[in-house]
This record gives structure tokens, sequence and C-alpha cells, in this order.
């Protein structure tokens, strides 16, 4: 018990660390932004997009962030363009202050831009479920090491159970670390969860409300922006076991700062479930 509680308390500080660089990173870009904008020619155009919530709190919030941002992104754009197009490069260099200024705020967009790959969320993102993997399978070792029998009746484990097997080690308790470690390393994080929920559902329960489809959703969107840029496939579907958010095979998925929060929040509970090995 009390390593498991190591575990949890371990990945809730890292957790935190995680979403406290982004918050900051967050800060200083909107900072930055507000600051970068009053230096170009551009600047009372974009200052008419004052409406930007740094920390939104409903979808409806985060879409008008994403339309403020995009408008922006499009007045820069444009003031780059004119700058390319107005001057003759083999004569002359642009205006280094315009260029130089309109880079950085193109690059403050992208930090808080939800359809942009290097946007603080989506890193921020990888970053928990890189620690909740790690978290899950410390525990996991702990917890299928414990109950060991119920976990492999309730998986079908029962035909790798071979007496020549056994016979192998010194003593069952080594035989029984070989097999946890088997399981652990020849299974990917869904399947994992998969198991655990045969083992028992109950550590999915979070609120008296089954969480097990959001999370196998959160592992899937992961993956998703780890292999295949953040667009919608088929294996998206089946790893999700379902299309909670009515997404279709193309669509990109957007990781923003509420999904963020979202995700934090289920995984952080789920773990404390299973710190809490008794249930």
């Amino acid at each position: 018990m009390e390593l498991l509680y190591k575990y949890k308390e371990n990945f809730i500080k890292e957790a935190d660390n995680v979403s406290n660089h982004m918050d900051m990173l967050l800060g200083l870009s909107y900072a930055n932004m507000d600051a970068t904008i009053f230096n170009v020619e551009a600047r009372d155009k974009i200052k008419s997009y004052s409406d930007f919530i740094l920390y939104p709190k409903t979808n409806k919030d985060e879409i008008k962030n994403q339309l403020i941002l995009d408008g922006i992104q499009l007045i820069i754009e444009n003031e780059l363009e004119k700058l390319n197009y107005e001057i003759d490069y083999d004569k002359e260099e642009p205006p280094e202050d315009d260029y130089l200024y309109l880079c950085e705020i193109k690059t403050y967009i992208n930090i808080m831009n939800c359809k942009c790959n290097s946007n603080i969320y989506r890193q921020s993102f990888i970053s928990l479920i890189t620690l909740f993997e790690a978290t899950l399978f410390d525990m996991l070792n702990i917890i299928i090491n414990r109950h060991f029998f119920v976990f492999i009746n309730n998986n079908d484990f029962r035909d790798n159970l071979k007496l020549k097997d056994i016979t192998k080690f010194d003593s069952f308790e080594k035989f029984r670390m070989n097999f946890v470690d088997k399981i652990l390393e020849n299974n990917r994080v869904k399947s994992l969860l998969v198991m655990l929920y045969n083992y028992n559902m109950k550590y999915f329960m979070i609120e008296d409300i089954d969480y097990s489809k959001k999370i196998y959703e959160i592992i899937a969107r992961r993956n998703l922006h780890l292999h295949k840029n953040g667009i919608i496939d088929k294996n998206y579907f089946e790893q999700s076991a379902g299309n909670l958010f009515n997404l279709e095979i193309g669509n990109y998925a957007e990781i923003g700062y509420i999904y963020y929060q979202r995700a934090y929040n289920i995984l952080s509970k789920f773990i404390n479930n299973l710190a809490n090995s008794n249930i």
C-alpha cells in the first residue's frame, strides 16, 4: 500500500509540474504577443482581437479563442506576404524589426493554437500521458503480483500456466514475478487497461460513473498525435471503444486547454483509485 501511494504522489507531483510549466508558457506567450503587437504596422487591427481568454472554462470560450487566433494569424500572414512582395531582395533586405516582430507573434500564436502541432497543450498532454503510463506500469506490477490468481483467472491466462514452466524456477514467487513481467512487457497500455477492467472494474469508477471508455479515448488520442499527427483514423475508434466526441476519419483531434484539464483530472482520479488497492 505504501509503495502504491508513493507512486500516486509522485505522479501528482510530476503532473502538476507539467501543468504549471504549461500555464507559465501560456502566460509568457500571451504577454509577449500582447507586447510585441504594438511594434508592427498591423497593431491596430490586432488590438481589435482583445477578447482572448487565457484559461477558457467552456467550449464556447475555446471556440472564440480559436477564432481570435485564426484572425491574428491571417493578419500576420498577410503582413509577411506584403513585406516579401514589396521588397526587391536583389537590392535590399526587409525591415528587420518588422519582419522579426511578425515572426515572433507567429511563434506565440502557434504555442496557443490548438490546430498547430507545436502548441503547448499538445506537448503537455503527451508529457502527461508518458507520466501516466510509467506510473501505471509500476502500479500494475504490484497489483497483479498481489492478486495474481484472480487477475489470471479473470483474463484467461490459465492456459499459459504450465507445470513445466513453473518448475524452471526455484520458487513459485520467482515464476509469478517473471510471468507478471512478461504481461507488462508484451502488452500495450490499452490492453493492460482492459485486463485491469476485467480483473476489477471498480478501479475505473469515478464518482460512481464508469470512466473506462474515457480513459481509453485519452490513450487513443495520444497515440494519434504520436503516430498520425493527430489525424483520426479507424484505429482511433477501435482503441477508444467508441466515438465520444462525434469525430470522423480525417478530422484533426484537437488538444486544447479544456481537453488537457479533463485528461489531467480523469487520470489523477484513476491513479488515486489504483493506490487504494483494497477496492
